[in-house]
């Protein structure tokens, strides 16, 4: 999602990024890409997880695969996303949000995580 995010900040699109990370180096390396590619992100931090991360194998043939740790990404609840939405996209230069993107890990959240996030979009 990181790479998505920094691809649609890059190409002049006004990006909020909402997530969960824990206290870790890879949480920093977020902050600094928010700050490095220009988008906007709220972040709740929780101390019980890492925070989540996707490793791409590549075989010596091209084909690749994912393996993913949800990390402090499971922790994150629709009432985390209502609360950072409505602080930031309702307001300033965020009068509605025209898009609104989920990675698929995102549907791992979840049973209906997304599906309420969706509805409230």
């Amino acid at each position: 999602m990181l790479n998505s995010t920094k691809v649609m900040a890059a190409l002049g699109s006004n990006v909020f990024f909402i997530g969960s990370v824990g206290f870790d180096d890879a949480a920093m390396r977020l902050k600094e890409s928010a700050k490095r590619y220009g988008f906007s992100e709220s972040l709740r931090t929780t101390e019980t997880a890492h925070t989540g991360e996707v490793l791409c194998l590549v075989t010596p043939e091209g084909q690749r695969s994912f393996a993913y740790y949800p990390g402090a990404t499971a922790t994150l609840q629709y009432d985390d996303f209502v609360v950072a939405f409505n602080q930031r996209c309702t307001h300033n230069s965020f009068n509605r949000c025209k898009l609104a993107y989920f990675d698929c890990y995102t549907l791992l959240i979840s049973e209906n995580f997304t599906e309420r996030v969706m509805e409230y979009v």
